[in-house]
């Protein structure tokens, strides 16, 4: 399922541009942060802003995709197509905050190597990164306690392509506006 995710976001985005590494990885913070806000709000008493456990879903979802978009983003020095091993099987809701510490860390880490022009460093905490967010993505949220693999898969499918085609539509229209059509 992961490589059939990977395939959508390499056609989605079939050009990226080492220039850009700094300001995607900050993305996935901004990214991340909308996880964390979706996630405070749900859990929160007073539920303010009306969240929803598909919202927290959805945020984690944008995750996935843009971890993955940054990760595929050839370094200096590199010339091969690159492999995570993620594993599908189910975390328990109660890893969730550790998770999103993790993934905060290795971005910290890796925006630090790429700022130093360390690739080789940048490299190995992204895609830890990429495997943390795919934990995330398995994780059953407390609405759908008995929720199983195949579930979440499929649901996370479906959320994939809705993001994506929201992102192709968002590109076009940005291509269309810079060519003055």
């Amino acid at each position: 399922m992961f490589a059939e995710i990977k395939q959508k976001v390499i056609e989605a985005n079939p050009e990226r541009d080492m220039a850009n590494a700094k300001r995607r990885a900050i993305k996935l913070i901004e990214e991340l942060g909308e996880v964390a806000e979706a996630w405070l709000n749900i859990t929160s008493p007073q539920n303010g802003k009306s969240k929803s456990w598909n919202d927290v879903r959805e945020e984690i979802a944008d995750c996935l995709i843009v971890v993955m978009d940054v990760a595929l983003t050839t370094l200096p020095g590199e010339n091969q197509t690159h492999q995570w091993f993620i594993q599908r099987e189910l975390n328990t809701y109660a890893h969730f905050e550790q998770i999103i510490f993790s993934i905060l860390l290795e971005l910290a880490f890796y925006g630090n190597m790429i700022h130093a022009g360390n690739y080789t460093h940048a490299r190995v905490h992204i895609n830890r990164a990429v495997v943390l967010t795919a934990e995330l993505n398995m994780m059953p949220m407390p609405d759908q306690p008995d929720a199983n693999i195949e579930f979440i898969e499929k649901q996370l499918l479906v959320e994939i392509d809705r993001k994506i085609a929201k992102w192709k539509r968002k590109r076009a229209l940005k291509h269309t506006v810079a060519e003055g059509v």
